[in-house]
């Protein structure tokens, strides 16, 4: 992969509507000292809305974009690889319609700390909102993710670990900016046994001891809250998501990454094993997973200015 800008920024697509999608490149166009490019990937949309991107970049004056079109719908994962394969950035930022960068100043942060930091993967502050029936913003400040945030702020590598892997303390994935040859090595290998989960390539990031970091800068990202399919109130996609969680820790164990007894403890078929082996192994595992989802912890109040918002939406 040559590196022919500092950062990609990939817009992940199906059947989006386009005001949303076109808010979400007005996000990207207004970003100010700093080299990058866009992609946008459509994973077998029937409207990919292609042509009204083209005329919004072009009336923008942006020329560095890519279209990716998959001809049939593969599933996130194989549409999030399509994009990183052709992305020529060192870093690439993946971002949903609707999901919006903070402000102007957003990707020059991200950059600025990651060249400061080398990382695997970094993961930054997000603002989690929705919009009412009336159109009204609707702001929701105790939503985080990770629910604790003290062993990213103390980088104690092995909480993190155990947080992360044992009690699914996970990072949203919409807040995550990636070193880009290593999302596509990881990548690759986990969209041949997951259809929908990308951002779990975290989990096979950190089980082989990849350096992951919290950037507390100012600004994050706007992230629409209740639309992406791990927020949804859904039985399919909780199945879907199951399942890809499954093959991925599968390929984990497959790789000596984790204890021998960790994917029975979380997948056996019998409910006994899995009880008793959290039982022996994590005793305090279904306390510490209540208390953990409780309340966030270690978090202090991030101001934010919703006009930024306004201003991308309206």
């Amino acid at each position: 992969m040559n590196n022919k800008c500092k950062v990609t920024v990939a817009v992940i697509s199906y059947n989006p509507v386009w005001e949303k999608l076109r808010n979400t490149l007005k996000s990207i166009v207004w970003q100010k000292n700093v080299d990058f490019e866009i992609v946008v990937a459509d994973d077998g949309s029937e409207h990919d809305s292609f042509d009204k991107v083209e005329q919004y970049l072009k009336e923008k004056k942006i020329t560095n974009y890519r279209l990716v079109k998959n001809p049939i719908n593969q599933g996130i994962v194989k549409n999030v690889l399509s994009a990183v394969n052709v992305a020529q950035g060192k870093y690439i930022k993946l971002i949903s319609p609707g999901d919006f960068l903070y402000d102007e100043n957003t990707l020059h942060e991200f950059v600025d700390f990651a060249e400061k930091n080398p990382a695997a993967a970094y993961f930054s502050n997000l603002f989690y909102y929705s919009i009412n029936d009336s159109g009204k913003i609707l702001c929701y400040d105790n939503k985080k993710n990770p629910y604790d945030i003290r062993p990213w702020i103390q980088k104690d590598i092995c909480k993190i670990r155990k947080n992360y892997l044992f009690y699914g303390d996970y990072i949203c994935g919409a807040s995550v900016i990636y070193n880009s040859k290593l999302l596509a090595k990881y990548l690759s290998e986990i969209s041949k046994v997951a259809v929908w989960a990308e951002d779990m390539v975290l989990i096979y990031m950190i089980a082989n001891q990849e350096i992951v970091l919290y950037m507390n800068v100012p600004g994050g990202i706007w992230y629409e809250y209740g639309i992406g399919i791990s927020t949804k109130k859904s039985s399919v996609w909780g199945k879907r998501l199951h399942e890809d969680s499954k093959n991925i820790f599968h390929l984990i164990e497959n790789k000596k990454l984790l204890p021998i007894w960790f994917y029975k403890a979380f997948f056996s078929e019998c409910k006994a094993e899995r009880y008793f082996l959290k039982f022996v192994h994590i005793p305090w595992f279904y306390i510490k997973n209540f208390l953990l989802r409780l309340k966030v912890r270690g978090y202090s109040f991030i101001s934010y200015d919703v006009s930024n918002l306004e201003r991308i939406i309206k």
